[in-house]
């Protein structure tokens, strides 16, 4: 897969891998070069082998590819590549194996899609459910403010019409109402 953090010295990122190569996974390699690359520029299978020669080029140490596909797949900006080789046959793979490789690739894609779609909805419920916690303690402590504040108003209209032991009642029955919040 191409890194979402890509230079050109880690360019792609192998994020699984089996058999022969199986050393390699989380491995990064350069945009150049890169069979991926060619591939992806592409946008369609590349049959491939690869010699020593190009792995000392890499300057890693792998077995020799006598006969590879290389599939490409897109999910949005998201890109990759899926490598099936043999390391001892020169003529391992035919039509039937691309066009079933063309079926994984696509499932590969369908997968990374569907993992991209999880992560953003669990996002969206993470920020949901933020939202009504915060929503639900500014009413917690905007009740009982707004309570003392009509506290504080009747207070300061009381004047004379109203005697200090009514007032005091009110007061009370008032801010235990708050309280209740």
């Amino acid at each position: 897969m191409e890194r979402e953090d890509k230079s050109d010295e880690h360019f792609y990122h192998w994020v699984a891998t089996a058999g022969e190569y199986s050393r390699f996974l989380n491995a990064t390699l350069p945009r150049n070069p890169s069979a991926c690359g060619v591939c992806l520029d592409r946008g369609e299978p590349q049959l491939f082998r690869v010699s020593q020669r190009f792995f000392d080029l890499m300057g890693i140490e792998a077995p020799t590819v006598t006969d590879g596909i290389l599939l490409p797949w897109q999910v949005d900006e998201m890109r990759g590549t899926i490598w099936i080789m043999a390391h001892a046959r020169t003529e391992a793979f035919d039509g039937d194996d691309l066009h079933m490789m063309q079926v994984l690739a696509d499932f590969a894609a369908a997968a990374v899609r569907h993992q991209r779609q999880q992560l953003i909805l669990m996002k969206q419920a993470t920020a949901a459910a933020v939202a009504a916690m915060t929503n639900e303690l500014a009413h917690q402590i905007n009740n009982p403010l707004q309570c003392l504040t009509n506290l504080v108003y009747l207070a300061s209209e009381g004047g004379a019409a109203v005697t200090r032991r009514r007032w005091g009642k009110s007061c009370q029955i008032m801010f235990s109402d708050c309280l209740s919040w």
